[in-house]
């Protein structure tokens, strides 16, 4: 468990390059632990953050005990994996293409609205 724990913390330094010292982190990383969350989640927040504070005014904060709050961290990991499938869904150049061709033109039949609708959400979702 304390090397699990000793690799959050060594992650979150490589990711932010803060340094805060472990001994006063350990208890938060626990309790990350014991929350089901781990460092690919912890990785994932930390890359959506850095996005979100290149993109916006607003920023969003680093810090580590801002970031360990669970509740906090939960709603910054529920938007850090819409995120990451809306990136991925648009990544794929067939499914971009896709949504191109139903989206460029009109659509002329409800049949056609469902259909346009259906790729949209397939796409969105990460299906194929």
């Amino acid at each position: 468990m304390h090397q699990t724990l000793k690799a959050l913390h060594n992650a979150y330094c490589s990711a932010t390059g803060q340094q805060p010292p472990y001994a006063t982190c350990e208890r938060r990383w626990f309790e990350f632990v014991q929350a089901d969350l781990n460092q690919t989640d912890l990785l994932l927040v930390i890359s959506w953050i850095k996005v979100q504070n290149k993109k916006n005014d607003y920023q969003y904060s680093l810090r580590i005990d801002k970031l360990l709050d669970l509740e906090h961290f939960g709603s910054l990991l529920g938007e850090a994996r819409a995120w990451q499938r809306k990136r991925q869904a648009l990544g794929d150049p067939n499914k971009r293409q896709a949504l191109k061709e139903f989206t460029s033109r009109e659509p002329e039949t409800t049949t056609e609205i469902k259909l346009i609708r259906d790729v949209c959400r397939r796409a969105l979702n990460n299906e194929t």
